[in-house]
């Protein structure tokens, strides 16, 4: 069984991996997803992502599951954004598989939640 607080910790290290990336290798990191490369945003969302991972890590250190919990919401409507993103503007499919990756976050945190309640019951 997979807690709550190890998904979030996890997810949190994505985005850490993620917003890195982005903030030192934004050349890359836009190249990758089919950007155009402005550096400045690629460089100012990496180091947003990296402040937000710092917010998942922290919940998860505190164990804060009313956060852990909103996750899951935040991350659907960042996902089906992310995903209509990447269909509207035909050719950005690694748009689509990040967002697809969101999507699966969120239900495997969302899963971790109802086995953690189906234990205590």
């Amino acid at each position: 069984m997979m807690k709550p607080r190890a998904t979030i910790f996890a997810w949190g290290i994505f985005i850490i991996l993620s917003g890195g990336s982005a903030f030192l290798m934004p050349r890359t990191f836009a190249s990758l997803l089919s950007l155009p490369e402005s550096i400045i945003w690629t460089q100012a969302v990496g180091s947003l992502a990296i402040g937000v991972a710092y917010y998942y890590l922290y919940a998860a250190y505190k164990n804060n599951t009313e956060f852990m919990r909103a996750t899951i919401t935040g991350r659907t409507i960042f996902g089906v954004g992310i995903i209509s993103i990447g269909l509207i503007n035909v050719g950005t499919w690694a748009f689509v598989l990040l967002g697809v990756w969101d999507l699966l976050g969120a239900f495997w945190t969302f899963m971790a939640f109802r086995q953690a309640r189906a234990i205590t019951e």
